[in-house]
C-alpha cells in the first residue's frame, strides 16, 4: 500500500511540473508582447514622442496578467498539493485503513 501511494505521489509531482511547463509556455505570447511594447515606446522616446494614455494603460494591462499568470502559476499547484494531501489523509474512504497499515508498520520497525 505504501509503494501505491509513492508511486501516485510520483505521478502527482509529474503532473505538476507539468502544469508548470504548460503554463509558462502558454504565457510566452504575453512575454513576447510585452517586449515588442517596450521596443515601442522606447523607440518612440528616443523620437522625442510621449507615450499614450492608452500605450500606458496597454502596458499596465500586460504587466497585470504577466504578474497574474506566473502567480496563478505557482499557487495553483500549492493548492492542489494542499487539496490532495486533505483529501488522501480525510477525505478518501481508505485513508482509515491507509492510517493504520502506516502506523502498524512503523510500530514493527
Amino acid at each position: 500500500m505504501l509503494n501505491c501511494w509513492n508511486l501516485w505521489l510520483a505521478a502527482f509531482l509529474r503532473y505538476l511540473c507539468l502544469f508548470l511547463l504548460e503554463h509558462a509556455a502558454l504565457c510566452l505570447p504575453l512575454i513576447a508582447l510585452r517586449a515588442k511594447v517596450d521596443n515601442r515606446a522606447f523607440a518612440m522616446q528616443e523620437a522625442f514622442f510621449p507615450t499614450l494614455p492608452e500605450e500606458d494603460f496597454s502596458s499596465a494591462n500586460i504587466d497585470f496578467l504577466l504578474g497574474a499568470g506566473f502567480g496563478v502559476a505557482l499557487l495553483l499547484p500549492l493548492l492542489q498539493i494542499g487539496l490532495a494531501f486533505a483529501y488522501f489523509r480525510c477525505g478518501h474512504p481508505w485513508s482509515r485503513v491507509f492510517r493504520a497499515h502506516v502506523t502498524l508498520r512503523e510500530l514493527n520497525r
